[in-house]
């Protein structure tokens, strides 16, 4: 039986974790500002070297920037990126990349809820 565990599960796993980036940037605006920044810039070079990874049927490289994005993710609070990141992980160490298909064709959505989420956080500044 093929390894299949929940997509997302809203009610456990938090778009954002305001809280916890506030509480490790000391609550510093400008801190957070950077720190955001940072993170959509890095995360649209890991997923686009994740994306040539897998063209160059490169796992290893795969691996590597999925990993580093579940790891950034839960560093700054982004609870739902990092639990389909660390499923991803999950289902390609088990069954290979081609499991890994539903997971990262959820990825858009994902991504463009913690965006709006993200403008609504930093409009309350």
């Amino acid at each position: 039986m093929l390894y299949r565990p929940p997509l997302i599960q809203p009610e456990e796993f938090l778009i954002f974790d305001a809280q916890q980036l506030r509480e490790a940037t000391g609550n510093e605006l400008a801190l957070i500002e950077e720190v955001l920044s940072l993170y959509e810039t890095d995360y649209e070079e890991r997923m686009l070297r994740a994306h040539q990874c897998l063209q160059a049927e490169d796992y290893e490289g795969f691996h590597r920037e999925i990993h580093t994005l579940k790891g950034s993710s839960g560093a700054i609070g982004a609870k739902r990126l990092e639990h389909v990141f660390n499923i991803t992980l999950r289902t390609f160490k088990k069954e290979g990349f081609e499991s890994c298909t539903p997971y990262l064709q959820s990825l858009p959505q994902v991504i463009q809820e913690f965006k709006e989420y993200l403008q609504t956080f930093r409009a309350q500044f």
